[in-house]
Protein backbone atom coordinates (compact mmCIF):
# COMPACT_ATOMS: atom_id res chain seq x y z
CA UNK A 1 0.00 0.00 0.00
CA UNK A 2 1.16 3.66 -0.41
CA UNK A 3 0.24 6.46 1.82
CA UNK A 4 -0.27 9.60 0.36
CA UNK A 5 0.79 12.98 2.63
CA UNK A 6 -0.95 16.42 1.16
CA UNK A 7 -0.46 19.16 4.07
CA UNK A 8 -3.26 21.12 3.33
CA UNK A 9 -3.52 25.60 4.53
CA UNK A 10 -6.13 27.81 3.09
CA UNK A 11 -6.00 25.66 -0.45
CA UNK A 12 -9.49 26.10 -1.05
CA UNK A 13 -9.26 26.88 -4.45
CA UNK A 14 -7.29 23.79 -5.63
CA UNK A 15 -8.06 21.25 -3.24
CA UNK A 16 -10.89 19.39 -4.72
CA UNK A 17 -8.41 19.22 -7.73
CA UNK A 18 -5.80 17.69 -5.41
CA UNK A 19 -7.55 14.98 -3.90
CA UNK A 20 -9.79 13.86 -6.63
CA UNK A 21 -6.38 13.34 -8.88
CA UNK A 22 -5.18 11.03 -6.59
CA UNK A 23 -8.85 9.31 -5.62
CA UNK A 24 -8.83 8.37 -9.25
CA UNK A 25 -6.01 6.72 -9.62
CA UNK A 26 -5.15 3.47 -11.60
CA UNK A 27 -3.88 2.19 -8.50
CA UNK A 28 -6.36 1.68 -6.21
CA UNK A 29 -4.09 0.59 -2.75
CA UNK A 30 -3.21 3.62 -1.29
CA UNK A 31 -4.53 5.65 1.80
CA UNK A 32 -4.86 9.16 1.27
CA UNK A 33 -3.83 11.61 4.85
CA UNK A 34 -4.84 14.91 4.72
CA UNK A 35 -3.05 17.02 6.97
CA UNK A 36 -5.31 20.31 7.87
CA UNK A 37 -2.74 22.76 9.27
CA UNK A 38 -5.27 25.17 10.63
CA UNK A 39 -6.74 26.22 7.48
CA UNK A 40 -9.03 28.95 8.13
CA UNK A 41 -10.87 29.03 4.82
CA UNK A 42 -13.15 26.20 3.77
CA UNK A 43 -10.68 23.20 3.56
CA UNK A 44 -11.32 21.72 6.79
CA UNK A 45 -14.51 20.89 6.34
CA UNK A 46 -13.33 20.13 1.92
CA UNK A 47 -11.51 17.47 3.89
CA UNK A 48 -13.79 16.09 6.21
CA UNK A 49 -16.33 15.78 3.52
CA UNK A 50 -14.10 13.10 1.76
CA UNK A 51 -13.10 11.42 4.18
CA UNK A 52 -17.07 10.66 5.10
CA UNK A 53 -17.04 9.45 1.15
CA UNK A 54 -13.88 7.39 1.09
CA UNK A 55 -12.50 5.46 3.82
CA UNK A 56 -9.27 5.61 1.68
CA UNK A 57 -9.04 8.73 2.62
CA UNK A 58 -8.13 10.13 6.78
CA UNK A 59 -7.97 13.42 8.17
CA UNK A 60 -5.54 15.60 10.63
CA UNK A 61 -6.41 18.47 11.80
CA UNK A 62 -3.60 20.44 13.43
CA UNK A 63 -3.14 23.83 14.55
CA UNK A 64 -0.95 26.18 12.01
CA UNK A 65 2.19 24.77 12.33
CA UNK A 66 3.83 24.92 9.24
CA UNK A 67 4.15 22.28 6.07
CA UNK A 68 7.17 20.57 7.96
CA UNK A 69 5.05 19.50 11.46
CA UNK A 70 1.94 18.29 8.94
CA UNK A 71 4.11 16.01 6.81
CA UNK A 72 5.24 15.00 9.82
CA UNK A 73 2.23 14.22 11.78
CA UNK A 74 1.08 12.39 8.61
CA UNK A 75 4.25 9.78 8.89
CA UNK A 76 3.61 9.24 12.82
CA UNK A 77 0.17 7.57 11.28
CA UNK A 78 0.70 6.17 7.74
CA UNK A 79 0.44 2.26 7.48
CA UNK A 80 1.75 2.15 4.19
CA UNK A 81 4.40 0.31 2.55
CA UNK A 82 5.69 3.41 0.43
CA UNK A 83 5.23 7.06 0.69
CA UNK A 84 4.41 10.05 -1.42
CA UNK A 85 3.89 13.93 -0.80
CA UNK A 86 1.55 15.92 -2.66
CA UNK A 87 1.17 19.45 -2.47
CA UNK A 88 -2.22 20.44 -2.03
CA UNK A 89 -2.16 22.99 -4.90
CA UNK A 90 -0.89 20.28 -7.27
CA UNK A 91 -2.31 17.15 -8.50
CA UNK A 92 -1.13 14.15 -10.70
CA UNK A 93 -2.02 11.83 -13.28
CA UNK A 94 -4.21 8.27 -12.96
CA UNK A 95 -1.65 6.66 -14.00
CA UNK A 96 1.27 8.42 -11.79
CA UNK A 97 1.44 5.49 -8.88
CA UNK A 98 0.90 2.76 -11.08
CA UNK A 99 4.00 3.81 -12.94
CA UNK A 100 6.15 4.30 -9.56
CA UNK A 101 4.96 1.23 -7.38
CA UNK A 102 5.82 -1.20 -10.33
CA UNK A 103 9.25 0.25 -10.73
CA UNK A 104 9.71 0.25 -6.79
CA UNK A 105 8.89 -3.13 -6.70
CA UNK A 106 11.47 -4.15 -9.06
CA UNK A 107 14.21 -3.47 -6.59
CA UNK A 108 14.75 0.13 -6.48
CA UNK A 109 14.84 2.35 -2.95
CA UNK A 110 13.54 5.22 -4.36
CA UNK A 111 12.23 6.22 -7.28
CA UNK A 112 12.14 9.88 -8.46
CA UNK A 113 9.97 11.26 -11.61
CA UNK A 114 10.03 14.71 -13.60
CA UNK A 115 7.10 16.88 -13.69
CA UNK A 116 5.36 19.92 -15.53
CA UNK A 117 5.43 23.34 -14.17
CA UNK A 118 1.95 25.01 -14.65
CA UNK A 119 2.14 28.89 -15.15
CA UNK A 120 -0.29 31.14 -15.96
CA UNK A 121 0.64 31.33 -19.54
CA UNK A 122 2.32 28.41 -20.28
CA UNK A 123 3.38 24.63 -18.88
CA UNK A 124 6.77 23.55 -19.13
CA UNK A 125 8.45 19.91 -18.88
CA UNK A 126 11.00 19.59 -16.02
CA UNK A 127 12.92 16.07 -16.58
CA UNK A 128 15.85 14.85 -14.62
CA UNK A 129 19.09 14.69 -16.64
CA UNK A 130 20.08 10.83 -14.77
CA UNK A 131 19.65 7.39 -16.06
CA UNK A 132 17.41 4.85 -15.56
CA UNK A 133 19.40 3.39 -12.61
CA UNK A 134 21.89 4.30 -10.85
CA UNK A 135 23.05 3.84 -7.36
CA UNK A 136 24.85 6.23 -3.90
CA UNK A 137 27.98 6.44 -5.53
CA UNK A 138 26.95 7.79 -8.70
CA UNK A 139 25.56 10.11 -7.41
CA UNK A 140 27.91 11.60 -5.28
CA UNK A 141 30.13 11.66 -8.19
CA UNK A 142 27.10 13.13 -10.38
CA UNK A 143 24.75 15.23 -8.03
CA UNK A 144 25.15 18.43 -10.24
CA UNK A 145 24.66 16.91 -13.11
CA UNK A 146 21.58 14.78 -12.24
CA UNK A 147 19.75 18.03 -11.43
CA UNK A 148 18.13 15.73 -8.79
CA UNK A 149 14.76 18.96 -7.99
CA UNK A 150 15.00 19.12 -4.02
CA UNK A 151 11.27 18.47 -3.73
CA UNK A 152 10.14 15.59 -1.72
CA UNK A 153 6.96 15.60 -4.17
CA UNK A 154 7.19 13.57 -7.52
CA UNK A 155 9.14 11.14 -5.78
CA UNK A 156 8.10 7.48 -3.99
CA UNK A 157 10.22 6.42 -1.00
CA UNK A 158 10.05 3.17 0.82
CA UNK A 159 8.30 3.37 4.43
CA UNK A 160 11.56 1.41 5.99
CA UNK A 161 14.37 3.37 5.11
CA UNK A 162 12.68 6.55 6.13
CA UNK A 163 12.82 5.31 9.31
CA UNK A 164 13.02 7.62 11.82
CA UNK A 165 13.85 10.32 9.08
CA UNK A 166 11.56 13.66 10.04
CA UNK A 167 11.09 16.92 8.18
CA UNK A 168 13.06 19.75 9.91
CA UNK A 169 9.74 21.74 11.71
CA UNK A 170 12.36 25.31 12.85
CA UNK A 171 12.57 25.32 8.78
CA UNK A 172 10.22 26.91 6.19
CA UNK A 173 12.46 26.20 3.14
CA UNK A 174 15.10 23.72 2.72
CA UNK A 175 13.69 21.27 4.74
CA UNK A 176 13.04 18.95 1.35
CA UNK A 177 16.55 19.03 0.54
CA UNK A 178 17.44 17.80 4.20
CA UNK A 179 14.68 14.82 4.44
CA UNK A 180 16.10 14.19 0.86
CA UNK A 181 19.50 14.06 1.79
CA UNK A 182 18.99 11.83 4.87
CA UNK A 183 17.11 8.97 2.96
CA UNK A 184 19.58 8.88 0.38
CA UNK A 185 21.60 7.74 2.39
CA UNK A 186 19.87 5.54 3.18
CA UNK A 187 19.63 3.95 -0.55
CA UNK A 188 21.12 1.54 -2.53
CA UNK A 189 19.60 1.25 -5.65
CA UNK A 190 17.42 4.75 -7.06
CA UNK A 191 15.24 4.82 -10.07
CA UNK A 192 14.56 7.88 -12.59
CA UNK A 193 11.65 7.94 -14.78
CA UNK A 194 11.32 10.56 -17.16
CA UNK A 195 7.37 10.90 -17.04
CA UNK A 196 5.77 14.21 -16.21
CA UNK A 197 2.79 12.46 -14.69
CA UNK A 198 2.80 15.63 -11.42
CA UNK A 199 1.56 19.08 -12.35
CA UNK A 200 3.59 21.58 -10.12
CA UNK A 201 0.85 24.34 -10.00
CA UNK A 202 3.31 28.02 -9.76
CA UNK A 203 0.30 30.46 -10.26
CA UNK A 204 -1.02 29.90 -6.79
CA UNK A 205 0.08 33.40 -4.59
CA UNK A 206 -0.71 32.15 -1.60
CA UNK A 207 2.06 28.68 -1.47
CA UNK A 208 4.55 28.75 0.02
CA UNK A 209 6.90 29.58 -2.61
CA UNK A 210 5.26 33.11 -3.28
CA UNK A 211 5.38 33.95 0.72
CA UNK A 212 8.86 35.39 1.40
CA UNK A 213 10.07 36.15 4.67
CA UNK A 214 13.11 37.62 5.92
CA UNK A 215 13.23 34.43 8.47
CA UNK A 216 14.03 32.55 5.03
CA UNK A 217 17.06 33.91 5.28
CA UNK A 218 17.65 32.32 9.24
CA UNK A 219 16.75 28.80 7.35
CA UNK A 220 19.39 29.18 5.30
CA UNK A 221 21.93 29.55 7.64
CA UNK A 222 20.36 26.17 9.21
CA UNK A 223 20.72 24.55 6.06
CA UNK A 224 23.94 25.60 5.36
CA UNK A 225 25.41 24.54 9.01
CA UNK A 226 23.60 21.13 8.71
CA UNK A 227 25.06 20.79 4.98
CA UNK A 228 28.69 21.60 6.65
CA UNK A 229 28.25 19.62 9.71
CA UNK A 230 26.32 16.26 8.90
CA UNK A 231 27.74 13.11 7.04
CA UNK A 232 24.34 12.94 4.99
CA UNK A 233 25.00 16.81 3.53
CA UNK A 234 28.81 15.40 2.18
CA UNK A 235 27.03 12.53 0.47
CA UNK A 236 26.51 14.91 -2.24
CA UNK A 237 27.91 18.15 -1.78
CA UNK A 238 31.56 19.64 -1.09
CA UNK A 239 32.22 22.53 0.54
CA UNK A 240 32.35 24.46 -2.42
CA UNK A 241 28.71 22.81 -3.76
CA UNK A 242 27.67 24.07 -0.57
CA UNK A 243 28.40 27.70 -0.72
CA UNK A 244 27.01 27.46 -4.48
CA UNK A 245 23.71 26.32 -3.16
CA UNK A 246 22.95 28.65 -0.14
CA UNK A 247 24.39 31.49 -2.49
CA UNK A 248 22.14 30.63 -5.40
CA UNK A 249 19.03 30.11 -3.20
CA UNK A 250 19.45 33.51 -1.90
CA UNK A 251 20.25 34.96 -4.94
CA UNK A 252 16.44 33.65 -5.58
CA UNK A 253 15.53 34.68 -2.49
CA UNK A 254 16.86 38.51 -3.83
CA UNK A 255 15.11 38.07 -7.07
CA UNK A 256 11.56 37.57 -5.90
CA UNK A 257 11.77 40.51 -3.34
CA UNK A 258 12.14 42.22 -6.39
CA UNK A 259 9.69 40.57 -8.66
CA UNK A 260 6.47 39.98 -5.99
CA UNK A 261 4.44 42.69 -5.79
CA UNK A 262 5.73 43.92 -2.17
CA UNK A 263 5.02 47.16 0.16
CA UNK A 264 7.68 49.50 -0.06
CA UNK A 265 7.74 49.25 2.87
CA UNK A 266 8.38 45.12 3.13
CA UNK A 267 10.99 45.89 0.20
CA UNK A 268 13.13 47.88 1.97
CA UNK A 269 13.21 45.73 5.30
CA UNK A 270 13.47 42.08 3.00
CA UNK A 271 16.58 43.98 1.13
CA UNK A 272 17.96 45.45 4.18
CA UNK A 273 18.30 42.13 5.97
CA UNK A 274 19.69 40.22 2.82
CA UNK A 275 21.97 42.94 1.82
CA UNK A 276 23.69 42.98 5.52
CA UNK A 277 23.93 39.67 6.21
CA UNK A 278 27.27 38.35 6.86
CA UNK A 279 27.05 34.84 5.13
CA UNK A 280 25.73 36.25 2.15
CA UNK A 281 28.15 38.77 2.19
CA UNK A 282 30.94 36.26 2.87
CA UNK A 283 29.12 33.73 -0.47
CA UNK A 284 29.58 36.87 -2.82
CA UNK A 285 33.37 37.53 -2.36
CA UNK A 286 33.71 34.01 -4.91
CA UNK A 287 32.76 33.11 -7.86
CA UNK A 288 30.98 29.88 -8.47
CA UNK A 289 29.89 27.80 -11.87
CA UNK A 290 26.19 29.76 -11.43
CA UNK A 291 23.89 31.33 -14.31
CA UNK A 292 25.26 34.38 -16.12
CA UNK A 293 21.92 36.28 -14.30
CA UNK A 294 23.18 35.06 -11.40
CA UNK A 295 26.80 36.07 -11.65
CA UNK A 296 25.69 39.86 -12.97
CA UNK A 297 23.39 39.66 -9.67
CA UNK A 298 26.13 38.43 -7.59
CA UNK A 299 28.80 40.93 -9.08
CA UNK A 300 26.34 44.17 -8.16
CA UNK A 301 25.99 42.64 -4.59
CA UNK A 302 29.42 41.75 -4.23
CA UNK A 303 30.56 46.17 -5.30
CA UNK A 304 27.08 47.30 -3.56
CA UNK A 305 25.53 48.70 -6.32
CA UNK A 306 22.18 48.26 -5.06
CA UNK A 307 20.91 51.18 -7.84
CA UNK A 308 22.40 49.47 -10.56
CA UNK A 309 21.27 45.82 -8.92
CA UNK A 310 17.31 47.58 -8.79
CA UNK A 311 17.64 48.66 -12.67
CA UNK A 312 18.55 45.27 -13.35
CA UNK A 313 15.32 43.89 -11.97
CA UNK A 314 13.65 46.66 -13.14
CA UNK A 315 14.64 45.92 -16.23
CA UNK A 316 14.29 42.25 -16.33
CA UNK A 317 10.51 42.57 -15.79
CA UNK A 318 9.85 45.38 -18.07
CA UNK A 319 11.47 43.04 -21.26
CA UNK A 320 9.26 39.85 -19.76
CA UNK A 321 6.24 42.10 -20.16
CA UNK A 322 7.19 43.14 -23.11
CA UNK A 323 7.85 39.25 -24.23
CA UNK A 324 4.61 38.02 -22.64
CA UNK A 325 2.55 40.82 -25.13
CA UNK A 326 3.95 39.78 -28.07
CA UNK A 327 3.34 36.19 -27.37
CA UNK A 328 -0.36 36.90 -26.97
CA UNK A 329 -0.68 38.88 -29.84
Amino acid sequence: MVSIIVPVYNAEKYLHRCVDSVLNQVYKDFELILVDDGSNDSCPQICDEYALKDCRVKVIHQDNSGVSVARNHGLKICSGQFIAFVDADDYIVPEMLQKMVSIIQCGSDIVISGFLCCYKQKVQGVFINAPKEFDLEDLKANYDYYKIPNSVWAKLYKRDLINNIMFNDKMSMGEDLLFNLQYYNNCRKFACIQATDYYYDCTNQSSAMHNFKPEYIVCQKILYGELKQFKYGKVVFTDDGVDMAILSTLLDYLRCIFELKLSKREKRLYLKKIYTDELFISLCKRKYNISLQKNIVQFLCRRRMYSLLEAYFALKKMLSVFKRSADEK
